[in-house]
């Protein structure tokens, strides 16, 4: 961070006084914080020195990598580690985040991995929680090293154990958790099926998702939760029971004309053609 953007007056980018030792450095975290963007905002991130982590508290952060475009919300984490490209921005009028930079170290690699992710915070109102309490005390007018240590030791443990289950899950395992997945798909076509929480839940970024259901399925996550529904629709549809608009909400559409235009498109005629 440029010196004249910091604790200048003229900007909202301040740092607390000098500690007689680097807490957070002990920890491998070279630095953390709270930011608030506000449409417009965007930076494009490869950093070769640490492993950058934002999380959002408010708001939506846009993220861009390999060619994919994510919406995160609140609780969502985006994790970008050494060497690695993606661009953020904001979109929408204001957004509220926190964020941490760690060591590009062998002990955090092997907690993070060499790949970009993105999936929900499991423990994100502890992790947030200490971070605020983190920020209290060191902007205080007496300040406790005591309380501080502790707090950055919680910090990064609760971090770590984020992120460790990356590692600790063997590929049979992941494996067995996947198709047990793709399982609940096909028995209730009617959820909001989203990759990015799938991925949370198996602690994998989006991409290995998509890279399992491609070898399982030969398709990624979302055209195998589509091809799903529209098998279920279609033998709804010529069981001649059901109205457009209740088959619409059992395979998981809004409106009977949202399910209608998707069955067309898959298919190739709509839903009252196929019944005639």
């Amino acid at each position: 961070m440029p010196s004249n953007l910091i604790n200048s007056g003229t900007h909202t980018i301040t740092v607390p006084e000098n500690l007689p030792t680097d807490i957070l450095a002990k920890r491998g975290i070279v630095s953390g914080g709270f930011a608030e963007h506000t449409r417009g905002y965007y930076h494009s991130r490869k950093n070769k020195k640490f492993t950058d982590l934002l999380c959002v508290i408010r708001g939506v952060l846009s993220v861009k990598f390999d060619g994919k475009k994510y919406k995160l919300r609140k609780g969502e984490v985006l994790v970008i580690p050494p060497n690695r490209l993606c661009d953020s921005y904001i979109e929408v009028p204001k957004s509220n985040l926190f964020w941490m930079h760690f060591k590009n170290n062998s002990y955090w690699n092997r907690i993070f991995g060499s790949e970009i992710i993105v999936k929900p915070l499991a423990r994100f109102d502890d992790i947030h929680s200490i971070m605020h309490v983190y920020l209290n005390e060191v902007y205080g007018k007496h300040r406790s090293m005591i309380i501080l240590e502790s707090l950055a030791d919680t910090l990064a443990e609760l971090v770590k154990g984020e992120f460790l289950l990356n590692q600790r899950t063997s590929k049979q395992e992941q494996y067995d958790s996947f198709t047990e997945i793709l399982s609940r798909v096909e028995k209730n076509p009617e959820k909001d099926w989203k990759a990015k929480d799938i991925a949370g839940e198996l602690c994998i970024p989006v991409r290995r998702l998509d890279e399992f259901c491609l070898a399982y399925t030969a398709q990624t996550f979302p055209k195998f939760v589509l091809k799903t529904r529209m098998k279920v629709a279609k033998e709804m549809v010529k069981s001649n029971t059901l109205s457009i608009k209740e088959i619409a909400k059992k395979v998981g559409y809004a409106t009977p004309y949202s399910f209608s235009r998707i069955f067309k498109n898959y298919y190739g005629k709509s839903p009252r053609k196929w019944e005639a």
